[in-house]
């Protein structure tokens, strides 16, 4: 019988190269195909303006349009304008992807990874 363990269900991937950036920017749309959930992991860097904030959005293709998504599918911590910090979001929508939205006043330092997982996986999931 295959070994399961919470590692190797990760797939994480960088939808937003860590950069100093000067006004607002959204990460790359992450595929919701891979898991029951996406994690985000946002990561600001030694230059952080105060004001900056992140919002969890949803849409149906990877291109298209996105809009925030609704407060209960969105879990994790409140970004804020703190330096060396990883704040984790977590999305558990129905829609085919999810992005982050970040809004950035001044200039920060900041970065995004997307980490699809399974909810509860179980040994006979790897039958």
């Amino acid at each position: 019988m295959p070994r399961h363990d919470g590692v190797h269900d990760l797939k994480p991937e960088s939808l937003l190269a860590p950069l100093s950036r000067n006004g607002d920017v959204n990460s790359v749309g992450k595929s919701t195909k891979d898991g029951d959930t996406l994690t985000f992991l946002v990561q600001t860097g030694g230059v952080v303006d105060g004001g900056l904030a992140a919002v969890v959005e949803e849409g149906d293709t990877l291109g298209g349009a996105y809009a925030p998504a609704a407060a209960l599918d969105v879990i994790g911590d409140t970004v804020a304008g703190v330096v060396t910090e990883v704040y984790r979001l977590g999305y558990t929508g129905k829609k085919a992807f999810a992005r982050v939205a970040l809004t950035i006043p001044g200039v920060s330092e900041v970065g995004v990874v997307g980490v699809a997982s399974e909810l509860f996986a179980t040994p006979e999931d790897d039958k």
